[in-house]
């Protein structure tokens, strides 16, 4: 429906979460994210659209990548149920379309609501092949290392991607200048 915003309802049968009965178009295809009272910047969304892995974290809520969405198939046609609940400070979302068994993806814990990836010229600049930040020591929350091959050259440039997105990165102000603060 290009991202037209649908009535959810109170489940009777889930006390305490919201849901959405629809129906699969001819292709058998659809994607959908939520966004609470309708508002565009309070959106929630998967961190990356991989289809059923249910390690995807839910991202959110925030404007984040407008076009990133649960991707719902099966037969054309088919009915398909989403469901949104919260619950003990983690939120989760439920897809089920019939006759398969539900999907349910959640949050992150509340320590690592984003991710962090760092893409540059090691990789040729590709998100595809960012390497991903980890989460080293846990006697030290918030911080966070990821290691690369350095080049023949031994200069590479990079940027920080946060949660996939590269319309939010962290960059140097200043282009190729060693020791410049970040923006």
């Amino acid at each position: 429906n290009r991202w037209k915003p649908e009535e959810m309802h109170r489940s009777i049968a889930h006390p305490g979460a919201w849901e959405f009965i629809g129906q699969l178009g001819a292709e058998g295809f659809d994607k959908l994210h939520f966004m609470r009272s309708g508002d565009p910047t309070q959106r929630l969304y998967p961190l990356r659209e991989v289809g059923d892995d249910e390690t995807m974290p839910i991202m959110g809520p925030g404007l984040g990548d407008s076009e990133k969405g649960w991707e719902v198939t099966g037969n054309p046609h088919s009915n398909f149920q989403a469901r949104l609940w919260a619950q003990d400070c983690a939120i989760f979302v439920e897809l089920k379309v019939e006759p398969r068994p539900a999907i349910v993806f959640r949050t992150l814990a509340d320590t690592a609501r984003d991710t962090y990836q760092l893409v540059g010229s090691f990789c040729d600049w590709r998100l595809a092949q960012a390497v991903e930040f980890t989460s080293p020591d846990p006697a030290r929350p918030g911080l966070f290392a990821a290691t690369f091959q350095m080049g023949q050259a031994y200069r590479e440039e990079f940027q920080i991607i946060v949660n996939w997105n590269v319309s939010q990165v962290y960059h140097p102000v200043v282009a190729g200048k060693p020791g410049r603060s970040f923006a």
